[in-house]
């Protein structure tokens, strides 16, 4: 419109120029010459590069910096130190560094000292006391090399020498015994003196007067034990004796038992004699055996011929079985063919023509299939039938052999009956001549287990009556001794001896727990216990010569922390563990943050009720980096600084292809695409791209499956006159609609321009690239 605008008031001109020169005379021009003077030049593209980069929509805001977890400090009270006062005599020092092992301040002139733990101090540790407030501190005198021994929760000796050192390195006496523990344990160490001594005179006491039985009271007392070694020892001796005697019948009766087998078989041997000898017909039987041996094995040489002969036909049936398979397959691809071609349709005019019925090319198809199918099934049975036929040959042959060693049998069985013919009678004397012997030692191991179970009961009544005699030994033994310690005088003297004993035992305990507890202890207000060291003072409360009421400083880490607060909709779009950065302006300072917490509802933590407060990390390897290239830069002057927070809302988290987001326009059938310029004179393309976030004045852009756009590709972002230069920004060719069409997720141009302060718009980014 512009441009029509500026070539009718050319045109006008012209008219004008026309108009008045005859009065012009020789300066009168045509109107192309005066045309050509005033028309405007014609329009080239502008094109930029498709880059690669990380875009990002972000939130900026302000932010106090501050040192991180900041603890209060406060001291418990303490009995063994509560006569000293709790005056502070040298207070600590704001930004100061706590250090494990060192002191932080001095109350009474006592000190407070710092040691890693995760449990406050709550009590008085004194020697003897257990728990993992022991433990603890046991711990950190190993951390600062003091060796308090195992780490085992129990103040012993090693735990006490080792807080003593502790102190003497500060230049302090550690906590020894107070007044009031010494004199208790005097007059506990009295009180065992004394029991010590009446325990000596009971002892003597008694020593003299039982000093005339002494002799026979040992005695006795050796009678007695040793009447109960022999009681104690006589049951052993009774199983001992059974034991023997019991294994004694088992072996008489395994003898008993193997005389009876050697009878039976002598007496199996005698009847068979006997009837070989009366029965001439043995080795007609015999003969009768070869002969139906003979016969069996004629069959089984039969079996084999005929069971062979069926496996060459069980081949053939195998060979016809997969020559149908392969005709059958035939069929199926024929008929599938034509079904194929049957399912074709081609008219010759463009009028509708009529479908042919495929039902009958299915139905063939389907028919082949079955057939294939069964002829499957027939090589398979014909193979089940071959194996069957060999199964029937290795049968018949495994039957041959068993029929040719059953005639070798028969014919072994023969030879003998033929050859025992003369010495029959003799075998049947010498049968019964081996069946007397046998008799004669069945009755033998009889009589042996007879006599073996008479043992038994013989060992038995033997052991009982040791057993009795033993008791009986003991039970005289102890009356004796009883009858040499039953004077009323000695157990008088006796029951003093132990009484003056108990006393002693009761002193001697009550003296070691108070010596276990009387040594140096660690008063509740002199250890601070936190959970990593090094740490910082932050804030002190407690001033020189006031009193250690509540806390008495404030710790913080060595770690840099932000303080900031968004809007209540912003926050739900920052995610804990999210990267971002600070700048302090005054320091001309940029550092990378983590933030570490969102609060979870607006109005908390001292924030404006419609902002949620998020607290940021510094990263610590950054501070540290600019300490080192800046070595008059120090961390702490960053703390209370109020600086510039920028957190990302929306990332694409890594490069992707890129472009400004007047590059971007809506083709007519509402897809999104860019004007790509090969080369300056020859034609543009355009390239179908799906938008993706917009930020930063860029939208991420990827080109459609079968479009070519890689980084560098020119897009054209508009065009450039002599006096005007011309954006693609109206309606039909806004990335706006495009990337909310295409991608409901992805922010639009305008959107990331509102949210972001640094994106540029797309005239301006038309405008910085020109």
């Amino acid at each position: 419109m512009k441009r029509t605008r500026l070539l009718a008031l050319s045109s006008a001109g012209v008219i004008a120029i026309g108009a008045g020169g005859f009065a012009l005379g020789r300066q009168v021009k045509s109107p192309a010459d005066a045309a050509a003077e005033v028309a405007a030049p014609s329009a080239s593209r502008l094109a930029v590069p498709v880059e690669r980069r990380i875009l990002s929509s972000t939130i900026i805001t302000r932010g106090d910096v501050r040192f991180g977890d900041p603890k209060p400090v406060v001291l418990p009270p303490s009995t063994l130190t509560a006569t000293g006062g709790n005056l502070v005599t040298q207070p600590a020092v704001k930004g100061q560094e706590i250090v494990a092992g060192k002191r932080i301040l001095e109350v009474a002139g006592r000190p407070v000292i710092a040691l890693v733990g995760a449990t406050p101090a709550y009590r008085d540790m004194r020697p003897g006391d257990t728990g993992n407030d022991i433990a603890q501190l046991e711990k950190g005198l190993t951390e600062l090399g003091l060796n308090p021994g195992t780490v085992d929760g129990r103040y012993d000796a090693a735990t006490e020498r080792a807080v003593e050192l502790l102190y003497r390195q500060l230049g302090y006496n550690a906590f020894g015994p107070t007044d009031a523990q010494r004199t208790q344990l005097q007059q506990l160490r009295d009180s065992s003196s004394r029991a010590a001594d009446g325990v000596r005179t009971a002892q003597r006491t008694y020593d003299t007067a039982s000093r005339p039985t002494k002799s026979r009271q040992l005695q006795a007392n050796e009678q007695v034990r040793s009447a109960k070694d022999k009681a104690g020892s006589a049951p052993k001796e009774k199983e001992s004796a059974a034991t023997k005697a019991s294994n004694l019948v088992t072996a008489r009766r395994a003898a008993l038992e193997q005389a009876r087998a050697t009878r039976d078989q002598a007496a199996a041997t005698l009847r068979k004699a006997e009837r070989d000898r009366d029965d001439p017909a043995a080795v007609v039987d015999a003969q009768r055996a070869v002969d139906d041996a003979s016969a069996a094995l004629a069959d089984a040489d039969a079996a084999i011929v005929q069971a062979a002969r069926a496996v060459p036909e069980a081949q053939r049936a195998i060979d016809d079985a997969r020559a149908t398979v392969i005709d059958s397959q035939k069929s199926l691809d024929v008929a599938r063919d034509a079904e194929k071609r049957g399912s074709v349709v081609q008219c010759a005019t463009p009028s509708p023509c009529e479908v042919p019925d495929a039902s009958p090319l299915r139905e063939a198809t389907r028919s082949a299939e079955s057939r294939l199918r069964q002829a499957n099934s027939g090589v398979e049975s014909a193979v089940a039938a071959l194996a069957m036929r060999q199964d029937g040959v290795v049968s018949a042959q495994r039957s041959r052999d068993r029929a040719a060693r059953a005639v070798d049998r028969a014919q072994e069985a023969a030879r003998k009956a033929n050859d025992a013919g003369p010495d029959r009678q003799q075998v049947v004397v010498d049968a019964t001549a081996r069946l007397a012997q046998a008799d004669a030692a069945l009755a033998q191991a009889d009589r042996d287990v007879t006599d073996a179970l008479d043992g038994v009961v013989t060992a038995d009544r033997q052991g009982t009556s040791g057993e009795q005699s033993a008791a009986a030994a003991v039970e005289i033994a102890q009356a004796g001794e009883r009858e040499l310690t039953n004077s009323s005088e000695l157990k008088s003297l006796q029951s003093a001896l132990g009484s003056a004993r108990e006393t002693q035992r009761r002193a001697d305990t009550d003296l070691a727990e108070v010596a276990a507890k009387v040594g140096i202890s660690v008063p509740a207000n002199e250890i601070i216990f936190l959970p990593d060291l090094p740490r910082r003072v932050d804030d002190v409360k407690v001033g020189r010569g006031e009193p250690t009421t509540g806390a008495v400083i404030t710790v913080t880490n060595a770690r840099l922390a932000v303080d900031t607060s968004v809007d209540a909709v912003d926050a739900t779009r920052l995610r804990v563990a999210s990267k971002g950065q600070i700048e302090a302006e005054d320091l001309s300072l940029t550092l990378p943050v983590t933030i570490t917490k969102i609060a979870n509802r607006p109005g908390t933590d001292g924030v404006p009720a419609d902002k949620v407060k998020v607290e940021l990390t510094i990263d610590a390897g950054a501070a540290a980096s600019e300490s080192s290239a800046s070595p008059a830069f120090d961390p702490a002057t960053l703390n209370g600084v109020n600086v510039k927070v920028t957190l990302p809302i929306q990332s694409t988290g890594k490069a992707v292809l890129a472009v400004p987001i007047a590059a971007v326009s809506i083709a007519g059938d509402g897809s999104s695409r860019v004007e790509v310029e090969d080369t300056a004179s020859k034609p543009t393309r355009f390239v179908t791209v799906i938008p993706g976030l917009a930020a930063e004045g860029y939208v991420e852009i990827t080109p459609i499956a079968g479009q070519r756009l890689v980084e560098g590709d020119l897009v054209v972002v508009g065009t450039q006159g002599a006096t005007d230069l011309t954006v693609t920004t109206d309606a039909a060719a806004s990335p706006d609609s495009s990337a909310a069409a295409s991608s409901p997720d992805s922010s639009t141009a305008a959107g990331a321009a509102e949210s972001s302060p640094d994106s540029s718009t797309a005239a301006g980014a038309a405008e910085s690239t020109a």
